[in-house]
């Protein structure tokens, strides 16, 4: 399908000032299946700011080629992005003759600033009915004020651009604590061609006592932990949740991978949540018998100061493990135990109120 578009538009209030702003427009366009075509419509300035007021678009297009809803719906025949429903008023109407118009009204003063970046205004779907046919989209009569002069704004370049469009527009991504559990939320504007979503988990490693560094390179390695399945094309927005029933690092970032049917991916933004143990906890150590090395694991919910010391089965004190101030998280401490003889040892730890004190046993 040949494509060709030829519309520009908009005009912008810049800064209560009557000096002339040309607009750039850019048209991404996307061929959602064998009969649905998306449009997305950005503009920006050849330079400067300016802030975006009444504006409108009309053009014509091919009927032999592709097809409009002659009464459009919003969030299904059409979307706008970027414009408060509380600041603009907004809509697309088909005329009888078969003209497009895209409407912007201003109804408050807070306007959506232009710069010279592209910014998202409106996605525009259309009904293919023949591919054979090459899709013309022709610009009708336009003209683009001032709210506050009779001064036209002037239009400059535009581009097409048939393969940059974003498969999914996400719109949000937030992570909530549920007590022992991450839960995970994400919404979608609109979804094309949308496979679904990996949702991928990197935990900061646990602090070693004897050593500050990470336990391994693994540890900060992004790993999958789940999917959910996208709504593959969809005009309207969508919502998804997933619950990291497994969170097992006080801090950990979650990012979703979306993938679409053909194996393209995108990555979202990048999560962190923090969770801080909700009580005092001495783990057995691991392995246990051991020989020469182990483990002890412990977890303290508030910063205090801690004591862990090493005994013999005689109680006489054999070595001080840890003894200094911890914030609250997670701790791991390694015992390397080459000089000691095989035997039955016990291990303590001392934070605040907390006490405890566990067994282990050496096998050389």
């Amino acid at each position: 399908m040949k494509i060709i578009l030829h519309f520009l538009f908009f005009s912008l209030l810049l800064n209560n000032s009557i000096f002339s702003q040309t607009i750039n427009s850019s048209f991404q366009i996307n061929k959602i299946s064998n009969s649905r075509l998306a449009v997305k419509v950005q503009i920006d300035l050849q330079q400067g700011t300016a802030v975006l007021g009444n504006s409108v678009i009309r053009f014509t297009f091919d009927t032999a080629a592709i097809s409009f809803n002659q009464y459009p719906i919003k969030n299904i025949d059409y979307v706008f992005q970027n414009l408060d429903s509380t600041d603009y008023s907004t809509s697309i109407s088909l005329s009888s003759s078969g003209t497009v118009s895209i409407n912007i009204a201003q109804i408050s003063t807070n306007y959506l600033t232009i710069t010279t970046n592209y910014i998202d205004i409106a996605t525009i779907y259309f009904t293919i009915i023949n591919s054979n046919y090459p899709l013309e989209i022709q610009p009708a009569i336009q003209q683009y004020f001032s709210p506050s002069s009779s001064n036209e704004w002037s239009l400059g370049s535009w581009n097409v651009d048939s393969t940059s469009i974003l498969p999914v527009e996400l719109t949000t991504f937030s992570a909530y604590k549920l007590e022992d559990k991450v839960e995970l939320n994400w919404s979608t504007a609109t979804e094309i061609n949308n496979y679904g979503f990996n949702i991928e988990r990197c935990s900061e490693p646990i602090t070693n006592s004897t050593n500050s560094k990470a336990e391994n390179a693994d540890s900060t390695e992004w790993v999958k932990i789940g999917f959910v399945e996208g709504n593959g094309n969809s005009n309207s927005p969508k919502n998804y949740s997933f619950t990291d029933d497994n969170p097992n690092r006080s801090k950990i970032e979650y990012r979703l991978q979306q993938v679409d049917y053909s194996g393209n991916f995108t990555y979202s933004k990048i999560l962190t949540v923090y969770l801080l143990p909700s009580k005092f906890y001495l783990s057995q150590n691991y392995p246990n018998p051991f020989n020469p090395s182990t483990t002890i694991k412990y977890s303290i919910p508030v910063g205090s100061n801690v004591v862990m010391k090493l005994y013999d089965v005689l109680g006489k004190e054999i070595k001080t493990l840890v003894n200094e101030f911890k914030a609250p998280g997670e701790y791991q401490v390694q015992l390397n135990a080459n000089n000691l003889p095989s035997g039955i040892y016990y291990y303590t730890i001392h934070s605040g109120s907390f006490k405890d004190v566990k067994k282990m046993i050496l096998l050389k």
